[in-house]
């Protein structure tokens, strides 16, 4: 019998709840599937993180960018928590444990070095799923961003790829990439 989402969401909760305070752990579901993973993020990761949300918020006074926090689309079975999602500030609703994934208008991930494949593979299926309609992928690895877009039956119909120093349209949106930081060896 496989576990209905109801189940999966009650579940994922309790493993939050028993993971050591001093560590911190994703836990996202896809579908049947709850995946944890911990977090260890480099310092050019967040600094990354911070200069998108900086650039976000000032170019859109309306927007808030948070990160880390429980994104979530019950009719797909899925809840992620993406580095970084754009939505209104006057759609947050402070009661609730998980955003919509209906009132976000973007997603951002910077990919990690030891789990690329995580926002390469697995992310690029869900957000399109949860209907995110722009995808902004941050490779500092490669000095590459790519924006996906577009997203109609669960799959994006766009992508386009741009180096760190590009101008990157995403959205409403315009991206220096020039300001983020490659991941050093």
């Amino acid at each position: 019998m496989t576990a209905t989402y109801e189940e999966l969401r009650r579940l994922a909760e309790e493993i939050a709840a028993i993971t050591p305070s001093d560590k911190k752990f994703k836990i996202e579901i896809d579908g049947p599937e709850i995946l944890t993973s911990m977090v260890s993020r480099t310092t050019a990761h967040g600094m990354i993180v911070l200069r998108l949300r900086r650039q976000i918020e000032a170019q859109a006074s309306e927007m808030v960018a948070l990160n880390d926090t429980n994104l979530e689309n019950p009719q797909v079975e899925k809840l992620r928590v993406p580095d970084l999602m754009a939505l209104p500030e006057d759609s947050l609703d402070p009661t609730t444990d998980a955003v919509s994934s209906e009132l976000v208008e973007l997603v951002a991930e910077v990919v990690s070095k030891t789990n690329p494949e995580n926002d390469y593979v697995k992310k690029l299926k869900a957000y399109p799923a949860m209907n995110i309609p722009v995808y902004l992928l941050i490779d500092p690895r490669k000095g590459a961003v790519t924006v996906y877009s577009d997203p109609v039956a669960g799959v994006y119909r766009a992508s386009h790829e741009y180096a760190f120093g590009d101008t990157v349209p995403a959205g409403r949106w315009t991206i220096d990439s020039s300001v983020f930081p490659r991941y050093t060896d």
